[in-house]
């Protein structure tokens, strides 16, 4: 296996895909920090590194999925995969070979937009205000966060012989869950209560003093189920990672992890009784 790893990071090193992502990663990790300190200017506001290091993660879900399905489809329309069994290579080490190369070139798409991120933001925006531990949770889960979309991308890629089609279906789970995530954090961030209501008299605009109940605010079950799904579903996940607004690192951990090996213990079992014609 070390030797289809290898020749995988051959491989990527040449990859235009890869490349267009990894300096797209970078021009951005450029660009917001740059942005944000003209933006201090301009308002008068404060911001801190804080505000956008970790803003790779949203990005990332998008980058990975271009880059794995586009790299990963190169295998079939060469027929590298069929020539990888031809020479004694198991589907396992074929799989897992394709789950690294793909796992470190997406954390190489991270470190594309964190380094200069951090560095121009540290020169342009001053110290971090946030605690080193608190970075360095975030940091890790959004380690985490890349691992477990790497794993749902190679899953895709490797059981859809047609780059289009694989590309396509890789491009719709981040847009799918990105809407999901809009609905879920607009319903988790409704008050319990809403402000008296607003009048017009002669004296002019009057709010009641009285607040009312929010029918829209979440209780109960549905709200745990709710606040579940913000700690599972990947997109969820990179928001809470670039705000740095981890509410439960723990179960956030897990639900990476659980999502990482479903990923990939799926992905084998179906790989291995695929027909590669």
């Amino acid at each position: 296996m070390n030797k289809l790893v290898f020749a995988g990071f051959a491989r990527l090193k040449k990859d235009l895909a890869f490349w267009v992502c990894f300096w797209g990663m970078a021009a951005l990790g450029v660009y917001l920090p740059v942005a944000q300190y003209f933006d201090s200017l301009r308002y008068n506001t404060v911001f801190a590194p804080d505000d956008l290091v970790f803003n790779y993660t949203p990005f990332i879900c998008i980058a990975a999925a271009v880059f794995i399905s586009l790299y990963l489809g190169i295998d079939y329309s060469d027929g590298t995969i069929r020539n990888k069994m031809m020479v004694g290579r198991t589907r396992n080490e074929i799989y897992m070979s394709n789950w690294v190369v793909c796992v470190i070139g997406t954390l190489l798409l991270c470190l594309a937009f964190a380094v200069p991120a951090t560095v121009i933001s540290l020169f342009l925006l001053g110290a971090a205000k946030a605690p080193a531990m608190a970075f360095l949770t975030t940091a890790l889960l959004s380690i985490l966060v890349a691992v477990a979309v790497t794993s749902i991308y190679v899953l895709v890629s490797m059981l859809c012989p047609n780059k289009a089609v694989a590309s396509t279906i890789c491009l719709i789970i981040p847009m799918v869950l990105f809407v999901a995530a809009t609905v879920i954090n607009g319903a988790l961030m409704e008050p319990p209560t809403n402000e008296g209501m607003v009048t017009f008299t002669e004296n002019g605009m009057e709010i009641a003093d009285d607040s009312v109940p929010n029918p829209a605010y979440l209780t109960g079950i549905k709200r745990a189920v709710y606040e579940f799904l913000n700690d599972f579903l990947p997109v969820n996940q990179a928001i809470q990672c670039a705000g740095m607004g981890i509410t439960n690192p723990l179960r956030f951990a897990l639900c990476d992890l659980g999502i990482s090996l479903a990923s990939i213990f799926a992905g084998l079992g179906l790989f291995a009784r695929k027909d590669l014609k």
